[in-house]
């Protein structure tokens, strides 16, 4: 019998392409066409008899919408293309609803990608161009989402309003600016769209460029005015956003533009933690070079340089302590705790370099129901032997109490060769009965 495929084209060969019925019967089923429940026996009967069902029952106006969906979702360009070109606009319902969308016919093209000469028709028979969808996306809405600058620029000129807003409140300068459509920034921009309005998780268009790392979307709501000090209800702002995901480039434009570094987050977070967290180095640089605190504790009492000895960044560390970083007492022994139990192995050599002491007793932000414990526990912790290793050399004691406790931790946790190293340093000396290979 042949695919639906094979069967349309068949019989738009037989008819000719003007035919609305046959046009309409070739994109519907250019799909699965027995979905559709055509019963006939007579194989090119089908899709004439399928499109003039349509016609019966629907009128031209819907069965045209049908196909137009359809056409959009087999993503069938050139039909929808045709199906514009031939369309019933006398019979279209202009702003309804596409049955099966929750789209306006003038929103189903734009999101298919139709060029403005195609959107045009749309217009000139009455559609109205800000005519929400079910979800309130206008045309402008969903071009400036993709991306499609020459549609944005089409439906800017014909009228469309720039600040119009989804159901979460996005608006069309709030999309592309997350998404990284510069030109659609732009054009956005100079048409007027607010670049103040933020949708209801508090992001605004400046927040999401960031956040992404879209250097030039950026630039342009900064060069239209847009404030680099916007922030959302947590106390997020740009750069903090910038600062955490490694965006160099855009943590320098906001800085340029007056951002300070060190404005804190509602949790006392600052960029500079956020970049040690990455760890982002060349982040890390740009706020200390702009004069970021280096010594900030956020409200849980962790500070940069905890977060990047937790990070393994040893070239962070060397600007944290260049910046005046003080590595003595617990702030050291918490930073020294950290490594050892993430098993940054660079980083704990880089602290006893520094001459952190191996012997301190800290309360490590986070790790408060703990207690305060000594560096050599974080190292048991984290299971890495040559960090164990690393600070019995540096003089960590081992053949006391303390000692027999991390043997005890080390064989709670499985450790075996933790165990190793420190039954080789003598630690556990009451407790040979109950060692075992």
């Amino acid at each position: 019998m042949g695919s639906g495929r094979d069967i349309a084209l068949r019989t738009f060969r037989r008819f000719h392409p003007d035919r609305l019925a046959a046009l309409i019967a070739l994109v519907m089923l250019g799909g699965d066409w027995r979905r559709w429940g055509v019963g006939v026996t007579k194989v090119d009967d089908v899709p004439i008899h399928c499109a003039f069902n349509f016609l019966r029952e629907w009128d031209a106006g819907r069965a045209w919408c049908a196909a137009l969906q359809h056409a959009r979702t087999w993503k069938q360009t050139m039909s929808a293309q045709a199906l514009v070109e031939k369309a019933p606009w006398p019979y279209i319902f202009k702003d309804d609803l596409v049955e099966g969308s929750g789209l306006t016919p003038l929103c189903l093209a734009v999101d298919m990608g139709l060029s403005p000469t195609y959107l045009q028709p749309f217009l000139t028979n009455g559609a109205t161009i800000d005519a929400p969808s079910r979800d309130k996306s206008t045309p402008l809405t969903i071009g400036a989402r993709k991306g499609f600058t020459a549609t944005v620029s089409f439906l800017l000129a014909a009228g469309a309003n720039p600040n119009t807003a989804t159901l979460t409140r996005a608006t069309p300068l709030i999309l592309a600016s997350r998404y990284g459509h510069a030109d659609a920034v732009a054009l956005l921009l100079a048409a007027g769209a607010d670049t103040t309005r933020a949708e209801s998780g508090g992001m605004t268009a400046i927040l999401w460029a960031s956040r992404a790392g879209h250097l030039v979307a950026v630039t342009h709501l900064i060069t239209w005015g847009t404030s680099v000090h916007t922030a959302t209800r947590e106390g997020d702002t740009p750069l903090l956003f910038a600062s955490m995901r490694g965006h160099a480039l855009v943590v320098a434009a906001l800085l340029a533009a007056g951002a300070d570094p060190n404005t804190r987050s509602n949790a006392g977070t600052t960029s500079l933690i956020l970049a040690c967290h990455g760890p982002h180095a060349d982040c890390a640089r740009l706020l200390l070079d702009a004069g970021a605190d280096p010594c900030t504790a956020d409200n849980a009492g962790t500070t940069p340089v905890i977060v990047a000895c937790q990070s393994g960044s040893t070239a962070i560390l060397s600007m944290l302590v260049a910046a005046g970083v003080h590595l003595s007492g617990a702030q050291g022994g918490a930073a020294l705790f950290m490594a050892a139990m993430n098993a940054q192995v660079d980083t704990v050599r880089a602290l006893l370099e520094i001459g952190v002491d191996v012997a301190s007793r800290v309360l490590v932000p986070g790790r408060s129901r703990a207690g305060a414990e000594r560096p050599l526990f974080g190292a048991v912790y984290g299971g890495s032997p040559e960090i164990v290793q690393a600070l019995v050399d540096a003089g960590a004691d081992v053949r006391g109490p303390s000692g027999e406790e991390a043997l005890r931790t080390a064989r709670y946790f499985c450790r075996r060769d933790v165990e190793k190293v420190l039954r080789l340093a003598g630690a556990g000396g009451e407790l040979d009965g109950e060692w075992s290979e």
